[in-house]
């Protein structure tokens, strides 16, 4: 999976993911820290990537927009720390990879995992 990682999230996640078996990059690396999430999400959508940050917008606008991508990774879990927290995401990448995929926002907290499939509507996590 092809993942672009949110300005919010720290770029240490690009070397757990790509330990996972993942393609990441971090926005940093892209664009500029100021960018808008709606430009973050157009160069995923047309990128084929998925975002994965911790901004409760991004869910937002793809309701809103009611479009079929790109497909979110919402990280609830408080602090990010990468090392300690590759686990969790490591298990909701693998049960939830063929969905992301397609078109999905998940949100990954400390005690579950939820999936709702592209395009959302009238829903916002």
């Amino acid at each position: 999976m092809k993942i672009v990682i949110d300005m919010n999230l720290t770029p240490m996640w690009v070397p757990e993911l790509i330990r996972m078996g993942h393609d990441a990059v971090h926005w940093s690396a892209i664009g500029k820290a100021e960018d808008a999430d709606s430009k973050v999400m157009e160069w995923a959508r047309h990128n084929n990537h998925v975002v994965m940050t911790s901004d409760l917008d991004f869910g937002e606008m793809l309701a809103a927009s009611g479009e079929s991508s790109p497909s979110i990774i919402q990280l609830r879990l408080g602090r990010h720390i990468p090392r300690k927290l590759a686990g969790l995401v490591a298990d909701a990448l693998s049960k939830c990879s063929k969905d992301l995929a397609k078109g999905a926002l998940l949100s990954v907290d400390h005690k579950n995992q939820r999936l709702r499939v592209l395009p959302l509507k009238n829903v916002v996590d």
